[in-house]
């Protein structure tokens, strides 16, 4: 892509290019262009799709979408804003910020999806706990007498058998 980009700065050359207008060339821009107008139209037809229970990407619909609108960010942050050939700073910054952005997102998700799992266990009041556990306690002092063990050798039995070897 080095061949697409004309320098137009107006300074010393020896200074690398960092400080001037970098003008991309046509073919480059509506190259990114139609894959920005690409990436919109897979983003709604998946959408569609998912809408019509044609596609199920459950819970990684959320993910899949700020992926594709990741991807697009990154188009428009790179060649529009020209990002891939201005001072290596400025990248840095950008990446940085994405970087904190995704920790958010994820801060966020953990926060928000795991809610409603604390509620089965923190809404049982626990004197409700202690009866359920002393009505079970009661059931099984009444059923475990049928369940003991019984002695296969009763004492009358030894009559009628020989208990010598």
């Amino acid at each position: 892509m080095a061949e697409n980009v004309h320098n137009t700065s107006a300074h010393d050359p020896a200074d690398h290019g960092h400080h001037g207008h970098h003008i991309l060339s046509a073919k480059l821009l509506l190259t990114v262009f139609f894959s920005l107008v690409g990436l919109t139209i897979f983003t709604v037809g998946l959408g569609l799709l998912e809408q019509n229970e044609i596609v199920h990407l459950g819970a990684f619909s959320v993910p899949v979408a700020l992926a594709i609108a990741g991807v697009k960010a990154t188009l428009v942050a790179m060649f529009f804003m020209a990002l891939k050939y201005d001072n290596k700073v400025n990248l840095l910054a950008f990446s940085l910020s994405i970087v904190f952005l995704v920790v958010f997102f994820v801060f966020t998700f953990l926060d928000t999806g795991f809610r409603g799992s604390f509620d089965d266990f923190s809404a049982t009041p626990i004197d409700q706990t202690q009866l359920e556990e002393l009505r079970l306690q009661e059931r099984n002092d009444a059923i475990l007498p049928d369940f003991e063990a019984q002695p296969l050798l009763l004492q009358g039995d030894t009559a009628l058998i020989d208990p010598t070897p």
